[in-house]
């Protein structure tokens, strides 16, 4: 069974929040009256239960390098799983995530770095 947990980013102060144990969303709200944040700039995301082949927690909006692509780590409602997911017509199964994860390795976040997906993959 994988390991669930959050982070959350303050998006107003670009700031993660991740010195937190975060498990659940009623976590996140204690924790912006704690560091008086407003609950609507708060974006929350999931970690996958994979490590990159560095050993890094791989979250959702991460953006990592997987074979010569840049794709990323994104929820499918339809399959209730993580995808790769670099274009609207370039989708690889949550299958893929588990096994490739070995292979990638993140290179980071949409939120911090969304040039980084918009760069022409190579």
């Amino acid at each position: 069974m994988r390991e669930i947990k959050f982070k959350a980013l303050d998006n107003k102060n670009k700031k993660w929040l991740s010195d937190y144990s975060i498990s659940s969303y009623s976590e996140v709200l204690d924790l912006c009256k704690e560091l008086n944040c407003e609950e609507e700039n708060i974006i929350l995301v999931q970690y996958t239960g994979l490590k990159d082949k560095n050993g890094v927690d791989i979250y959702e909006g991460d953006i990592v390098v997987y074979a010569e692509w840049k794709d990323m780590v994104c929820w499918n409602d339809k399959r209730a799983g993580f995808e790769l997911r670099a274009t609207k017509d370039n989708i690889i199964d949550s299958d893929d995530l588990s096994f490739s994860s070995k292979h990638i390795e993140k290179i980071g976040n949409i939120y911090e770095n969304p040039e980084l997906i918009s760069e022409k993959n190579k």
